[in-house]
């Protein structure tokens, strides 16, 4: 899985832009084109499940980190943080939903 690294790089760099809306963008724009493969503009099926285990591993190590020996249910944050950035449910994500909703998610872990 040589794409790992680098999702979490993006992440941690969206995760870290809150005063900086447009490099926020950027990134956000940048991790959005490494999932969507084919090029819809959206990500469906396993793009979005990639997407959902980049960010699951993302936020997992967070909380652990924040509470260490509090053990969370990996397969709970995972299930979290897909409904979350699924808004409408239908199983794909798109660029907006993620602009949306992925900063908050991110941001969660820390309050």
């Amino acid at each position: 899985k040589k794409m790992g690294g680098k999702a979490s790089s993006i992440l941690k760099k969206i995760d870290a832009s809150d005063n900086d809306p447009g490099r926020m963008d950027r990134e956000i724009q940048k991790l959005f084109k490494k999932f969507d493969k084919d090029g819809s503009g959206a990500l469906c099926g396993g793009e979005f499940s990639a997407l959902i285990d980049e960010v699951t591993a993302y936020v997992y190590k967070e909380i652990e980190g924040m509470e260490a020996g509090t053990q969370y249910d990996k397969e709970v944050v995972r299930e979290y943080c897909k409904n979350f950035l699924d808004v409408n449910k239908d199983g794909a994500c798109t660029l907006a939903e993620i602009r949306s909703r992925l900063p908050a998610l991110l941001n969660a872990d820390g309050d």
